[in-house]
């Protein structure tokens, strides 16, 4: 179980960083053609994580942002921006929102 979710967690960052900005959550559900069996595998929080994440890994590339400042910029600790970007954790909904709002802000640099 823990093998694919990892796989399908891999996926889901390729296919976000591959489409960028086109991808959302029902988009990556098409795509990925999970059955219901198997969307319990991976949360819609988790999803969203992920997808957040994976976006913001990409502006903070463009924008050549360390971790530090990217952690100052979503307002998390080094620490949670680490487990949140490397998916030990799902971004709670305060989290998620802020998140959400630095994406919005630096579409331009997806």
């Amino acid at each position: 179980m823990f093998q694919e979710n990892d796989y399908i967690r891999r996926q889901i960052r390729a296919m976000v960083k591959g489409l960028g900005k086109f991808m959302g959550l029902e988009d990556i559900r098409e795509f990925l053609s999970l059955s219901d069996d198997e969307q319990s595998v991976i949360t819609d929080d988790e999803l969203e994580t992920i997808i957040a994440t994976s976006k913001i890994e990409i502006i903070s590339g463009n924008k050549g942002l360390t971790s530090e400042e990217l952690a100052t910029e979503l307002n998390l600790t080094v620490k949670e921006l680490n487990q949140l970007m490397s998916n030990e954790i799902i971004a709670s909904e305060e989290n998620l929102d802020r998140m959400v709002t630095f994406i919005s802000e630096n579409q331009s640099f997806l």
